[in-house]
């Protein structure tokens, strides 16, 4: 900002009087570019003084000290105060002027226009008109006037007119999309200690999200009217439309329709804050936009009304679902320490069919669901009896073909162990059930603990074309502060797996591929966080894979080890009886396994299938090695023969020289899969002149090019699409060494003169 600096000498003048040595400082001004400092006055023996200050355009940057860390004013201000003491008695006025300025809060930019702060002292009567400029036209502006002396008495005027909130979402940044119109009439008076508010503020057309919690407000018009006098009192009606937010990337949007009716008559005496409230929601419709279709569930007509007295706050739910659901509640609670709270929970859900649209990978939902309970102890430390339980339950999972039956769950808590609920459950699937037992406790302090054991036989938990899975489980699961942990084993009787095609996303590209346009997307975002597991996992006799080639049934024990965000697996599985289809051929695994040793995506293959010639000499052997992201490719054969007659052995059954002209397609198709660069060989084996592969611009556009030469000057050749259907027949002519006519035949035909050199 550069360096303030005196515009002249600094002049003091000390005068005898009478009364003793009046001081007098001459106009001395500190100057900075265009901003300036002024000041001039005097100081009488007898105590008396005149001071004036002056200031213009002075940066607000200056105030930074004053501020808030996270505020930064952008600004300038002009002030003008003129002070007098006479006799003991202090007068003056004073002016503080502020252009329109920047606030900046966290990174939010909120504009401000031209305000001011003005007024007067006299003896103990202080005055201020206060005219603050917000974004737009909307302002704060008031009157007020205070005596400092013993009284400490205030009166005074304040109205206000808000449309533009971006100040307030900068300040409470969980709110956003905040609107509507805000007025405010009000008087104040009393004292500065217990000050007097009447008047009315509004709040009309307004609208708020409140994102975080997936809430928003809508159609908000509140009325508050604040009558002072011995009892501060205030009153508050008016309506709100509740709203559900639709996650970004949800394809259901949930809406309300009914408006909700708010209501409150607070009164405040000394330090005593006593009231009522009440907030009414008449039988609503919740309207579900779905993709498909809209589905109306409605809902009966709900309140919560409740009082205050001090520290004592009641509350008395009545909510009403559907037909002849309910929740209910009655709870009082003291907000000082301990924080008592007492009351009673009850509740009954029958119709859990309306359900279905807000979860569709479920349907059929059926059950009965009973709530009693009683409340008591402090917040930190609830106390509950009673029970909840839940009978007759069943579901269908739509997309794992399941279907849930003789679902049953009870919370139950007595007064023995009033602070531990204990929790038992079973449910059926397929021909197996799971059943759980364990218990939660209502310690706050402990981190809300919760532990549960998981048993099983042969619970389905799959039962689709391509999988059918049961699992016998023995897990045990604790809780508490936010973390968790699973340990046990699960068995996995039967696992009947067909792959019979491999899904579009099951490829994934290499970690360090870039494409350009494309916003990077953090991955590796842990399963479940908070939750660590150490499992052991046991393949049973029905657990076969098919697909891609392969048929084979599975064997082997996994140890899954989960520790914060990372995941290892320890263990091998192995083939048995398998089977595999490659190169055309069926093949016979004689060795297989995955060997696990830490990562998950990248366990040890060691695997060799197998093929015996016809004549039963010589057996061809397809080997595959090392990690499964990186593996190694191996032909040979027993007894060892060349690799390239291994090859035909493994895809014919006979040697290379016995190849048939047929054969030799499937022997070519099977050298490309193998290697490019190891099929250069049966160029001269098939009695071909040309056998390459050309990269196109996509993969689609990749083309395997096979031809001969009838003469030195006439080659006659194909070309055939490796991932499409086209293809084309070749003719070309030498006219010289290095020109020559080519015509293609295909889908399109083309005529093309080349120019080749010869760079060797």
């Amino acid at each position: 900002m550069g360096l303030w600096q005196l515009e002249r000498n600094l002049a003091v003048s000390l005068i005898q009087s009478p009364t003793g040595i009046d001081v007098t400082l001459n106009e001395a001004c500190l100057v900075q570019k265009t901003a300036s400092i002024c000041t001039h006055g005097r100081y009488f023996a007898s105590g008396d003084l005149n001071f004036a200050l002056k200031a213009s355009a002075v940066p607000t940057k200056l105030m930074k000290a004053y501020l808030p860390e996270q505020i930064q004013l952008n600004g300038t201000l002009n002030t003008n105060t003129e002070i007098q003491k006479q006799k003991g008695l202090f007068t003056g006025r004073y002016q503080l002027e502020l252009s329109p300025a920047t606030l900046l809060f966290k990174g939010k930019e909120v504009l401000l226009g031209a305000s001011s702060l003005s007024g007067k002292i006299k003896g103990d009567t202080l005055s201020a008109d206060i005219d603050l400029a917000l974004a737009g036209q909307d302002y704060v502006r008031g009157q007020l006037q205070m005596d400092a002396g013993k009284s400490q008495a205030i009166s005074g005027q304040i109205s206000a007119s808000v449309r533009e909130f971006a100040m307030l979402e900068a300040f409470v940044p969980q709110l956003s999309g905040t609107k509507g119109a805000l007025t405010a009439d009000l008087k104040v008076k009393g004292t500065a200690k217990k000050p007097v508010v009447i008047g009315q503020i509004d709040l009309a057309k307004g609208a708020v999200n409140i994102a975080e919690q997936g809430v928003g407000l809508r159609d908000i018009n509140l009325h508050a009217v604040a009558s002072g006098g011995q009892i501060n009192r205030i009153q508050i009606n008016g309506s709100v439309l509740p709203a559900m937010l639709k996650p970004a990337n949800a394809p259901d949007q949930i809406q309300l329709k009914g408006l909700v009716n708010i209501n409150a008559d607070l009164q405040q005496q000394e330090d005593l804050l006593t009231g009522h409230y009440r907030i009414d929601a008449p039988p609503m419709i919740v309207l579900l936009q779905t993709s498909a279709a809209p589905t109306k569930i409605p809902l009966g007509a709900s309140s919560l009304s409740g009082s205050i007295k001090g520290d004592h706050v009641s509350a008395n739910i009545d909510f009403r679902l559907a037909s002849r659901d309910y929740l209910r509640a009655q709870l009082e609670m003291n907000t000082s320490k301990p924080q008592t709270l007492s009351g009673q929970i009850t509740a009954s859900v029958h119709e859990f069919a309306l359900l279905n649209p807000l979860v569709p990978q479920l349907s059929d939902i059926k059950g009965h669901l009973d709530a009693d309970l009683d409340l008591h102890g402090t917040l930190e430390k609830p106390v509950a009896s009673g029970a909840i339980r839940m009978s007759g339950g069943a579901v269908d999972v739509n997309e794992l073909g399941l279907a849930l039956r003789e679902i049953k769950l009870q919370a139950l808590a007595s007064g023995d162990s009033a602070e531990r609920i204990q929790i038992t459950g079973s449910a059926k699937s397929g021909e197996g059930a799971v059943y759980i037992d364990g218990f939660a406790s209502l310690q706050a302090q402990a981190g809300w603990p919760v532990e549960l054991m998981l048993k099983g036989e042969n619970f389905e938990v799959a039962k689709m074309p391509e999988a059918q899975i049961a699992i016998s489980p023995d897990l045990k699961l604790v809780f508490a502060e936010k973390k968790g942990k699973v340990i046990g084993t699960l068995k996995v009787p039967k696992a009947i797996m067909t792959l019979k095609e491999l899904p579009e996303n099951a490829v994934k590209v290499s970690p360090d591929e870039i494409i350009i346009g494309q916003e990077k997307v953090e991955g590796n975002a842990p399963a479940a966080p908070g939750i660590d597991a150490n499992i052991d996992v046991e393949l049973g006799k029905q657990v076969s894979f098919s697909g891609q080639g392969l048929a084979t049934n599975l064997t082997g024990k996994l140890k899954i080890i989960k520790s914060g965000e990372k995941i290892a697996m320890h263990g091998n599985v192995d083939m048995i009886k398998a089977r595999y289809k490659s190169y055309g051929q069926d093949l016979t695994v004689r060795k297989g396994r995955f060997l696990f040793n830490g990562p998950v995506d990248n366990p040890w293959l060691d695997v060799e299938a197998i093929r015996v010639s016809k004549s039963k000499k010589v057996t061809a052997i397809l080997g595959l090695t090392g990690p499964l992201q990186k593996p190694e490719t191996r032909i040979s054969s027993e007894p060892a023969l060349p690799e390239t007659e291994a090859l035909a052995y493994l895809i014919t059954g006979k040697p290379l020289n016995q190849v048939s002209k047929s054969e030799g397609n499937m022997l070519a198709s099977a050298a490309l899969s193998y290697g490019g660069g190891k099929a250069a060989w049966f160029t001269e084996k098939l009695g071909i002149d040309e056998f390459e592969v050309q990269e196109g611009e996509t993969l689609q556009d990749t083309l395997v090019s096979v031809g001969q030469y009838l003469t030195p000057d006439f080659y006659v050749g194909t070309k055939v699409g490796l991932f499409n259907k086209q293809a084309a027949m070749v003719l070309k002519h030498k006219i010289t060494d290095a020109i020559n006519v080519e015509t293609e035949a295909g889908t399109s035909q083309r005529v093309k003169l080349n120019y080749e050199i010869d760079t060797d």
